[in-house]
């Protein structure tokens, strides 16, 4: 008769591997090298919290805070617990112990080395790291120039104007920064049918005290190009699923005569993508690529698409916005401005 097989459970598993230090060097880097991340671009969740007072002759800054985190408990804002950031790969090799923050020094610095070589040319941001402060004795990095940071504004009044990261002074730069699209943004958009009503109801937007109000400023603050040259504005939608093929997916009031239509002969660019720890942010570039609920029209793409065509987010707007500059070449419309990602499992 054989013997039952006994399965650890909390009172006998402890909670550290004690022997860790007598495995052979060898092992105990294979091990370091499977947690630590990889050169492939992130996934990094930050509140944002105003430093300073809305409307003030002060200086007002951003300040990066713990998330939102919701999972089945309820609502946290937690830097660690429950949050899928790639920041939370490997926090814990740079304090384990002096072996293995060792490790990271050299590791992160091969991780540099391979990001600045694959750079953009042009590139106003550098392939080096940049610390993250996450609280108590947790630190990490992230890599500006190609990781996407999700921001959460805690606070979203228009007294504290622009997001940092569209200035060029500011000490916060970011290549890709997303905000998380809410179906209820299409909810009281004007069907303006003239010039001016367009003018007023871009304004009364931008004056919005929400989330969709960041996003305007936002999206004003690219068509004025006053940040960081190579800059790029997601929404992140969580409605959405790409298709293995392409649909035949047609968007209302869309021009049937473009002459810019896809060329079949030209290869197209691959998808961007950025990894969390669970899931993985891939960028579709309009509803042909998208699987999502046809009876209720609210996707990201549906809401640039009213904003273009009612609220009068066009191309007259994107070049009216950079006035004193050289608008070539001529944008061909919000797609220039803003992407949209949707999220995938790993």
């Amino acid at each position: 008769m054989s013997s039952p097989v006994s399965t650890p459970d909390a009172e006998t598993t402890p909670a550290e591997f004690l022997l860790f230090g007598n495995l052979p060097a060898e092992i105990r880097l294979s091990i370091w090298k499977n947690a630590a991340r990889s050169a492939r671009p992130g996934v990094h969740i930050f509140g944002g919290h105003w430093m300073g007072e809305a409307d003030s002759d002060g200086p007002i800054d951003l300040a990066l805070v713990p998330p939102r985190i919701q999972d089945a408990s309820g609502v946290t804002w937690n830097w660690v617990g429950g949050n899928p950031s790639t920041y939370n790969r490997d926090f814990g090799l740079w304090m384990a112990s002096y072996e293995s923050r060792s490790f990271m020094l050299r590791h992160y610095q091969h991780l540099e080395d391979a990001i600045t070589e694959e750079k953009d040319a042009g590139s106003s941001f550098s392939g080096r790291s940049h610390l993250v402060d996450l609280g108590g004795d947790h630190v990490s990095r992230v890599f500006p120039n190609q990781d996407l940071l999700c921001l959460q504004p805690l606070e979203t009044s228009p007294g504290f104007g622009d997001l940092p990261f569209f200035r060029n002074d500011s000490p916060i730069k970011v290549k890709n920064l997303a905000l998380e699209y809410d179906p209820a943004w299409m909810n009281g958009l004007v069907q303006a049918q003239t010039n001016g009503a367009r003018e007023r109801a871009r304004a009364d937007l931008w004056r919005e005290d929400s989330r969709r109000g960041v996003f305007i400023r936002s999206l004003w603050a690219m068509a004025e190009r006053t940040g960081p040259a190579n800059m790029t504005l997601w929404l992140v939608d969580s409605s959405l699923r790409q298709r293995e093929m392409p649909s035949n997916a047609y968007m209302p009031g869309s021009d049937d005569n473009d002459d810019t239509a896809k060329d079949p002969q030209k290869a197209e660019p691959k998808p961007r993508e950025f990894h969390s720890l669970d899931t993985r942010c891939v960028e579709v570039k309009d509803l042909s690529e998208c699987k999502y609920d046809a009876l209720k029209p609210s996707t990201a793409f549906h809401f640039l698409h009213e904003l273009q065509i009612n609220v009068g987010f066009n191309v007259g707007w994107m070049i009216d916005r950079q006035a004193g500059q050289n608008p070539t070449p001529i944008p061909n419309g919000l797609e220039d401005l803003v992407k949209v990602l949707c999220i995938e499992p790993n």
